[in-house]
């Protein structure tokens, strides 16, 4: 890919398959972007296609199932930042018709499964994330979804959504305060490029105390706020503005996830 092309925004599809209270996901490898993460079928809009043509065939390309009924639903805007990937993703519901979920891409996939909203699997991939999140054009989620994010059952998989977003976020952070350090490193305020730094370190050891669930996540949340915060504040007076809005993200994030502590 281009230097040219990742600063590009591309066109996805993405499809809400439901079959009774159960939705199709499958898991992503050796794609560019959400590797590990669990989303719906999705690709490229090819030319001449509408986008509900794109719904079918990817849906049959990936999963083997057939879909009818489709309706659009709403658009997110995705970026991914540690790979420096940028998708506006157009959403689409649609039923189950026939065949068998099964692993049809490969090179693309390495599960396929339907799954209940209170037992979806983790972690989700991003534009699955901001569509539970209601982060979509127009704003909107169905009762289903709308009970999904706000349980917090003996799963409590709130609590696991806020983690692995908080996750993404400090990872965004951790990317943008080393972007903005290498910038200045041998030109700017070197007390900037230090806090920068500092700010990078605890956002990535944070990301890492999620992603593996410690126990003592909720510790290393309430210094990663302060610290974020900290940045965020001398980014807007160097006049950062990426770097403050991911650190002052990130640190929403952290103080939004201590508040779950049990």
């Amino acid at each position: 890919m281009s230097e040219l092309e990742k600063n590009q925004a591309k066109v996805g599809v993405s499809i809400l398959v439901k079959k009774g209270d159960r939705i199709l996901l499958e898991k992503r490898q050796g794609t560019t972007h959400g590797n590990g993460t669990w989303g719906p079928p999705s690709g490229h809009i090819d030319y001449g296609e509408s986008p509900e043509q794109t719904a079918i065939r990817e849906t049959q390309e990936e999963t083997g199932i057939s879909i009818t009924d489709l309706k659009f639903r709403v658009i997110t805007n995705d970026i991914f930042e540690a790979e420096r990937v940028h998708y506006i993703t157009v959403w689409f519901d649609a039923n189950y018709v026939s065949g068998e979920a099964t692993v049809k891409s490969p090179k693309e996939e390495s599960e396929v499964g339907w799954f209940t909203w209170d037992a979806l699997p983790q972690p989700l991939f991003l534009p699955l994330q901001n569509l539970l999140n209601g982060n979509t054009y127009p704003s909107q989620a169905t009762e289903r979804e709308r009970e999904y994010i706000m349980t917090q059952n003996a799963g409590q998989p709130l609590r696991q959504v806020e983690m692995q977003q908080c996750a993404q976020d400090c990872l965004n952070c951790h990317a943008a305060c080393m972007q903005t350090a290498e910038k200045y490193r041998h030109s700017g305020d070197q007390s900037h490029v230090y806090m920068l730094l500092d700010c990078a370190d605890i956002c990535l050891t944070t990301a890492h105390f999620l992603e593996h669930n410690s126990p003592l996540y909720g510790y290393v949340c309430q210094a990663c706020t302060q610290v974020a915060n900290h940045c965020a504040n001398m980014c807007e007076q160097m006049g950062d503005a990426d770097s403050a809005n991911a650190c002052r993200n990130c640190a929403e994030s952290c103080q939004n996830l201590t508040k779950l502590v049990p």
